[in-house]
């Protein structure tokens, strides 16, 4: 999941197409289409719930957020990106969750 924090819808919108296109090609078991909301006076919030096949095409997504938006005036502090890596699937009986603020 992703929580990007931004200062106007202009620049929410921009941000929710960059991450929509990012997408195209990846291998993605199920994806809820990246949300904007208005929160109190902190400016807008893009989310975003994906659920990727393949750990690197998460672990790519993560790197990219952190490392190309961490200086961009588009997104705010308070910018979070969360990992959830399951395998229920593949027999194994636990998750993790990592938090890795983006700014």
């Amino acid at each position: 999941m992703l929580e990007l924090r931004c200062s106007t819808s202009a620049n929410a919108n921009n941000v929710r197409n960059t991450v929509t296109n990012f997408l195209v090609g990846k291998d993605i078991f199920a994806q809820d289409t990246a949300s904007l909301s208005q929160q109190d006076e902190s400016g807008w919030i893009v989310r975003a719930d994906i659920r990727f096949n393949s750990r690197a095409d998460a672990d790519l997504l993560r790197t990219q957020l952190v490392t190309n938006w961490a200086t961009n005036t588009r997104v705010l502090a308070g910018s979070r990106v969360h990992t959830h890596d399951c395998r229920h699937d593949e027999g194994i009986g636990f998750c993790t969750v990592d938090s890795e603020a983006v700014k």
